[in-house]
């Protein structure tokens, strides 16, 4: 069975401009309730944000104002693939890259993301559901 990323991806995810602050970074993050970002400018992906980015880049700053943008603190580029994607191959890339999310896009276009949850969270599903092998016998 062939499984795709449109399967179990969150849909139009929130986006951040590459100019704003790690500071607003760190607030829509806590609003939104999420741990990555994708970074635009021009409404073109470029990058990933990360809470782990944006968490260590504001505790080594020790400031209130680091001063640090969303550009200089986001991976680039960002691993984007089409929604038709294998899994199975999403899942092989983000273990050897240690990627913790894929923007999934269409003509271009993010269209949506997966993290490392996401699809944890659906191979659990997917197992829970398989039949148990015979082993053994």
């Amino acid at each position: 069975m062939n499984f795709t990323l449109e399967q179990i991806m969150t849909e139009f995810p929130h986006t951040i401009p590459a100019h704003e602050s790690a500071e607003r970074a760190h607030e829509l993050l806590l609003e939104y309730r999420v741990r990555h970002l994708p970074v635009e400018v021009d409404r073109k992906i470029i990058g990933v944000l990360s809470e782990r980015d944006v968490n260590l880049a504001l505790s080594l700053s020790g400031k209130a104002e680091s001063g640090l943008s969303v550009l200089s603190l986001c991976t680039k580029p960002a691993y984007m693939v089409a929604k038709d994607e294998p899994i199975a191959l999403v899942l092989r890339t983000m273990a050897e890259q240690r990627y913790g999310c894929v923007l999934v896009e269409e003509r271009g276009r993010l269209i949506g993301i997966a993290t490392t949850s996401d699809l944890l969270r659906w191979m659990a599903a997917y197992l829970e559901d398989a039949p148990t092998p015979d082993v053994g016998g």
